[in-house]
């Protein structure tokens, strides 16, 4: 049965659109993933299938499963799927805010943003997203697995990775012949810990509750200390997290990682991991324990663990974190930036980005930094 028909009863109401590039054999559909509900099966082999092709290790973010995961506690989670003739071919996953403005999927939560697609060609979604009432999407971090138009990228950051794909001890004989230090003190913070407080022990996607449980209170404690926003005290986001630990799959999982020193959990961490590549999602650690910086000795005994499972690429996320930019092999382009039909909007957009950048990288950037505080902590800013 082809793909549309399959589709039809889910695309109802949303309807289906010939693309306005001048594409004739380029259609697109804007279907909408109702709360707590699955990709329909047909479309999620070929969007996964999509994802599972790309040359470099797809970002997990990327995969059918968060959306599904993301889907769990909203009800505005939408997917535009552009098909080549009969067969899907881009997938550009997303939160429909209103019925003119989106987000890109996941917001805060999403390492990585943007879309997945089979043929490799220059990808511009501002028509099909224009044919189907959508006037405005905008990202924060959207990576370069496609090639989108550099009209829409505002601004970028460098996101710290570790390729490791040498093996660990590589990677730490690379660090020492750099210079950097930080890897071999943690090493030696690491037998400390053992020595001082209990012998190390690491357990690698923990089924305890509990490990979660005291990761998610670290998280908020640590949120409260630094006057930041924390993402977990949104009732969705806790509902997208119990969704990716209650049903991995075998593409993509969020592994909880525990380090114990005895009988004590002095560090644990949630990635987002697929078969190759796992993102330095959610870490944390016990206050107590803070001298010995168990939850970057929770960083280097990951790298051990991962290496002994195949997977060889560590995303460590935006961040000024200055263990990030130490630990780094590179880092990764994340753009800012939205399709925008409006021209003016656009350069508006564009301007305030550059503005902004502008100012964290001159002699004012301390005093913006606390502004954002002020100005989250009277409510204005999220």
């Amino acid at each position: 049965m082809p793909l549309q028909s399959q589709l039809r009863p889910i695309v109802e109401g949303a309807g289906t659109a010939p693309s306005s590039r001048g594409e004739a054999e380029v259609t697109s559909i804007l279907i909408p993933i109702p709360m707590g509900t699955r990709v329909p099966e047909a479309l999620r082999e070929r969007w996964a299938a999509a994802w599972s092709s790309s040359l470099e290790p797809a970002s997990p973010f990327h995969h059918p499963r968060f959306a599904e995961a993301a889907a769990r506690g909203r009800d505005d989670v939408a997917l535009l799927v552009e098909s080549a003739g009969s067969e899907p071919i881009r997938f550009l996953p997303m939160h429909r805010l209103s019925r003119r403005r989106a987000v890109a999927l996941g917001g805060r939560l999403a390492d990585a943003q943007g879309g997945v697609q089979s043929d490799g060609a220059p990808w511009d979604p501002s028509g099909p997203l224009r044919d189907h009432g959508v006037r405005s999407m905008g990202f924060s971090r959207f990576d370069g697995a496609c090639q989108w138009p550099e009209s829409a990228l505002w601004g970028s950051a460098g996101s710290p990775m570790i390729d490791f794909s040498q093996g660990f001890e590589a990677y730490r004989a690379m660090k020492q012949a750099a210079g950097s230090g930080n890897l071999s003190q943690l090493l030696r913070k690491g037998r400390k810990l053992g020595r001082e407080v209990g012998p190390l022990r690491l357990v690698f996607d923990s089924d305890d509750p509990s490990v979660l449980a005291n990761l998610m209170e670290w998280k908020r404690s640590q949120r409260a200390r630094t006057d930041s926003t924390d993402p977990f005290r949104d009732p969705w986001a806790v509902s997208l997290v119990a969704d990716l630990r209650e049903s991995p799959g075998p593409s993509v999982s969020a592994p909880v990682t525990a380090l114990y020193a005895g009988e004590h959990l002095v560090a644990a961490h949630m990635g987002l991991a697929s078969e190759r590549r796992m993102h330095w999602w959610v870490p944390g650690y016990d206050q107590t324990f803070g001298a010995y910086s168990p939850g970057l000795v929770l960083l280097v005994e990951l790298l051990r663990e991962l290496e002994r499972r195949g997977l060889h690429r560590l995303d460590l996320g935006l961040g000024k974190e200055r263990y990030k930019a130490s630990m780094a092999t590179g880092t990764v382009p994340l753009f800012r930036g939205a399709f925008e039909c409006s021209r003016l909007r656009s350069l508006v957009g564009r301007s305030g980005v550059r503005l902004r950048e502008r100012i964290r990288h001159s002699r004012f950037e301390g005093s913006w930094d606390a502004s954002k505080v002020v100005l989250r902590r009277i409510g204005l800013r999220g």
